[in-house]
């Protein structure tokens, strides 16, 4: 399969238990951790000492290296060295942030089938509720096929660093806004936005009067549109606070 999309796991293994403490895994189908080839020969067989980080268990070897204890997870929740290194170079996120990020997309991903659908996101309580989880989904979605993988997961979440460039965040909002992708944002595109953001608390004739308003401020062509350099302009007039709403930490 291509990185960052794993083939689903053998009927009944996505979901089997971690076990009590004490219990014995091995390597194969069942669970894999790091090192796990490389145990002076020997098979790689581990026990459970306790639990580890975002529904992983801690395991240490069979050959009674103490010091070898570390997160294990499934088998087709792992990423190889060169995915990982890859991830790395391309978004602004460490190896530790990609290994982190990775997990929670396997647990997005409830059919197991690589990517992450709009119903998985909306499993999601906090996600539910945002009136732009389409418009967030839309954008990460890159090749327009309905599903989110790994690659376009990890490309999309890069945005919301600290190390994202203004341009970057920028580009990112002006996206939100262009609903049809055409490299404009019309009145129509801010109206429907911002409707989709506000609900009924704010009535529509005065929704219209605020979309009329910032256009004709910026819209030094006349043609009642933004253009990415306009709303520069309308983001940059409100003291950078785009930066700080875009800004999320991994870590």
């Amino acid at each position: 399969p291509p990185p960052g999309k794993k083939p689903a796991p053998p009927a009944g293994i996505a979901a089997r238990e971690p076990g009590p403490i004490g219990a014995q895994v091995r390597r194969g189908p069942d669970w894999k951790w790091g090192g796990q080839d490389h145990v002076d020969g020997r098979p790689g067989v581990g026990t459970i000492v306790g639990p580890g980080q975002e529904g992983w268990v801690k395991g240490r070897w069979a050959n009674g290296k103490p010091s070898e204890v570390c997160d294990m997870g499934q088998d087709y929740s792992s990423l190889s060295p060169e995915e990982l290194k890859r991830f790395e170079s391309e978004s602004n996120f460490t190896e530790a942030e990609v290994r982190r990020l990775y997990r929670r997309f396997i647990r997005l991903d409830k059919d197991k089938n690589g990517t992450v659908s709009p119903e998985e996101f909306r499993e999601i309580p906090e996600l539910a509720v945002n009136p732009l989880l389409d418009r967030l989904i839309a954008i990460f979605d890159t090749n327009h096929d309905r599903e989110v993988d790994f690659d376009e997961f990890i490309r999309g979440a890069s945005i919301f660093t600290r190390q994202a460039s203004d341009e970057e965040k920028m580009r990112f909002l002006f996206n939100v806004y262009d609903l049809d992708n055409d490299g404009f944002i019309t009145s129509g595109d801010l109206f429907s936005v911002l409707k989709s953001m506000t609900g009924d608390s704010l009535p529509d004739r005065s929704l219209h009067e605020l979309v009329s308003r910032t256009i004709r401020d910026v819209d030094t062509a006349g043609d009642a549109r933004l253009t990415f350099d306009m709303f520069k302009q309308v983001l940059l007039s409100h003291d950078e606070t785009y930066g700080q709403m875009l800004n999320v930490d991994f870590s």
